[in-house]
């Protein structure tokens, strides 16, 4: 059994995005499906490593990656948004990938990180919906006075998320070139989701 040490204890900002669809993608486009996921991982990779990141585990199709920079995570995930919602689909149309970015305290594990941090990015990220980057009270702190250019953070409130015992204040990354009427809540929309969301999980 490997024990931790306090040595390996890290704070760290974490990145992770996902898919939406995936499934239903692989079955109605079978013939362009597989060239537009190797794109995608190619603008998620260039992203992260173009902003000092590191992607240390894949799931599925969705990335987690590491930053020791707060600031550098967080233009990760706009650059990498911005390029997808740019880049020529094809008959797909889009690929609308869902992303959550936290700052926590961490433990390094190998070439993985363990601990309650992980969770929590994990159960931010599953609120999230394609084309939305979910921004944690954690992260926002560190990156309030350093926003990109033309980019802020949109409060969403207080939220629930599954299996955890405190809520989390949350915010959405906006910036003129990621705004569509599906990424900009409205404040009635926006409670809305938040209180069927923390019923529902």
């Amino acid at each position: 059994m490997t024990t931790l040490s306090s040595q390996s204890i890290q704070i760290r900002t974490f990145l992770y995005t996902d898919l939406e669809g995936s499934t239903r993608l692989w079955g109605q486009f079978p013939d362009s499906i597989e060239a537009a996921i190797a794109r995608h991982d190619e603008i998620l990779r260039h992203a992260v490593e173009k902003c000092a990141g590191s992607i240390f585990r894949v799931v599925g199709d969705g990335i987690c990656a590491v930053f020791v920079n707060a600031s550098q995570a967080l233009e990760a995930a706009l650059q990498a948004q911005i390029a997808l919602k740019a880049e020529p689909w094809g008959e797909i149309g889009s690929l609308n990938v869902r992303m959550a970015i936290h700052t926590g305290e961490v433990e390094a594990y190998g070439n993985d990180f363990i601990g309650s941090s992980l969770n929590r990015i994990g159960r931010l990220l599953a609120a999230a919906y394609g084309g939305q980057t979910l921004v944690s009270q954690a992260t926002r702190l560190l990156v309030q006075d350093s926003l990109p250019p033309k980019t802020s953070l949109l409060d969403l409130g207080e939220v629930r998320l599954r299996d955890l015992t405190s809520s989390e204040h949350v915010y959405q990354l906006v910036h003129p070139e990621l705004q569509s009427e599906s990424l900009l809540w409205c404040p009635l929309i926006k409670y809305l989701t938040i209180f069927l969301f923390s019923l529902l999980h």
